[in-house]
């Protein structure tokens, strides 16, 4: 990886050292990717995870959730052969309640923490919060929604903060097999309004529970890459637990 980068703009780089003991290269626009926020030399991933189905909570319907996820870059070293490092491990909750029959609305906190030596030292981690409303097109099966958020951060060095903000239109379809399993299709687009790229995330994740009216484990799988330049590709994994109620009623709705 690198041990130092600086952006002109966040559009262009001024210099480049690579660091001796790992010798990688990687294209520019997913460099600025891997940056996502900062000038420095951070390569942690963005939010790619999901952990939720299409079906809307209904009308005076509460969710929470928490999940954990780790996050992995596919790239090219500089004799353009396939490697992989682990970047970064998430830890999260999420707060649902629903608005109507079709819509409801999440609140949704993550906690970033990188893995890589060199970006612990860059940084303390990044939050992520977002607010989430979505609408249900067809009952329990397709659902799309906009994540309207901010990524936060501290720089070690100096203790200065920064921030990016983003909108994230997102579509996901649920197959619902049985009332203990179901599987999801999630897609989303990630526009950073201030860095000036996007990023193309595609999930599949699975509802497993004794009763899915109850709760829900939800794992997942997906991925990530910049919609100008493929060659770099972000994967992740993760699962989420999720628990439905409605107020005054003892046993949870689905």
């Amino acid at each position: 990886m690198f041990c130092h980068v600086t952006l002109i703009n966040n559009s262009s780089f001024i210099e480049m050292i690579i660091n001796s003991q790992f010798q990688r290269t990687i294209s520019i626009p997913m460099v600025l990717i891997l940056l996502i926020f900062v000038s420095g030399c951070v390569s942690m991933a963005p939010v790619n995870s999901a952990f939720e189905s299409a079906r809307t909570l209904e009308k005076g319907e509460f969710e929470f959730m928490g999940n954990y996820s780790s996050y992995y870059l596919r790239g090219e070293d500089e004799n353009d052969e396939k490697v992989t490092e682990k970047v970064n491990n998430d830890y999260g909750f999420r707060f649902g309640f629903g608005i109507s029959n079709k819509m409801d609305l999440k609140l949704r906190y993550e906690r970033l923490l990188p893995v890589l030596q060199e970006d612990k030292d860059e940084l303390n981690g990044l939050n992520y919060f977002a607010i989430a409303p979505r609408y249900g097109f067809i009952k329990d099966k397709l659902t799309g929604g906009l994540d309207v958020g901010v990524y936060t951060y501290t720089y070690k060095e100096d203790g200065s903060s920064d921030q990016s903000f983003f909108l994230s239109p997102k579509f996901m379809y649920t197959y619902p097999v049985n009332e203990k399993f179901d599987l999801t299709l999630y897609t989303k687009l990630d526009i950073f309004l201030s860095d000036g790229f996007t990023l193309w995330g595609l999930t599949a994740n699975c509802g497993i529970s004794s009763d899915l009216s109850k709760w829900a484990l939800r794992p997942e799988i997906g991925m990530m890459l910049d919609v100008s330049d493929s060659s770099n590709i972000y994967f992740t994994w993760g699962a989420g637990l999720l628990f439905n109620f409605r107020p005054g009623k003892k046993e949870a709705i689905q």
